[in-house]
Formats: C-alpha cells, sequence, structure tokens
C-alpha cells in the first residue's frame, strides 16, 4: 500500500493542473433538486371543554374557558354543561 502511495504521489508532482484532460462525457450529470419540508407543530392538544365529561372538568377550567372565549376578565357568575 505504501508503495502505491508513492507512484501516485510522485506521478501527481509530474502532471500539472493545466496538462490533466477531463472527458465531458467521464463527468457524471447532476442537478440540484429543492424540496420543501413542512414542519407541523401541534399547539392545542387539550381537547374541548364540550367533548369531555362534565365530572372530568374543574370549576377552573370552566373559569379559564370562559375568560378566553369572551375576552372578560372576571369569573363567569353561573355555567352549564350539556350534551346534544
Amino acid at each position: 500500500a505504501a508503495k502505491a502511495e508513492k507512484a501516485a504521489a510522485a506521478a501527481a508532482a509530474d502532471v500539472s493542473d493545466d496538462e490533466i484532460e477531463i472527458d465531458e462525457d467521464d463527468v457524471p450529470k447532476t442537478r440540484s433538486v429543492t424540496e420543501t419540508v413542512y414542519a407541523w407543530e401541534k399547539l392545542n392538544d387539550v381537547k374541548p371543554l364540550w367533548t369531555r365529561s362534565p365530572s372530568d372538568i374543574k370549576a377552573a377550567e370552566y373559569k379559564q374557558f370562559y375568560k378566553d372565549a369572551l375576552k372578560d376578565y372576571s369569573d363567569p357568575q353561573k355555567w352549564g354543561h350539556f350534551t346534544a
């Protein structure tokens, strides 16, 4: 292996860059391809209140839902939970 490396180094030293000819048929033809990748992030993984059982929902969740949905800063006076 050492002899082959020395021979290759000697051959490379004898030939300058200007003297090397590259046949265009030997060069692989490539092209750049742009690929769009979408990364989706789930923002809200909490199930809606109306799809959950009333016994599983705490009073604080009802209050927070009221404030978020109606953009109100006060707590609701009452709330009811029913299914259709």
